[in-house]
């Protein structure tokens, strides 16, 4: 997968996660193939045969969805995310 298609998903999920925000590709670049380039471990699985591995991309959204909902609850004064 790209980091088009990437970003691409991510913004799916965003949106039907009530989320406003939205994932410019170039996040996913620099979570992935910029993080290698720089001899670090990408946030997301990623080869340069295959692109980013769907599974992790899958895994790094519902993470990242949590902790906006979370943001989000406390910025609102919220006590408890359900």
């Amino acid at each position: 997968m790209t980091p088009y298609a990437a970003a691409k998903f991510v913004n799916e999920e965003l949106k039907k996660a009530g989320i406003e925000k939205s994932i410019p590709t170039q996040m996913m670049y620099n979570y992935t193939s910029a993080r290698m380039n720089a001899d670090k471990k990408p946030f997301i699985e990623y080869t340069i045969e295959e692109g980013i591995n769907e599974d992790s991309l899958k895994n790094w959204t519902t993470k990242y969805i949590a902790k906006k909902a979370i943001r989000r609850a406390k910025t609102m004064g919220e006590s408890r995310v359900y």
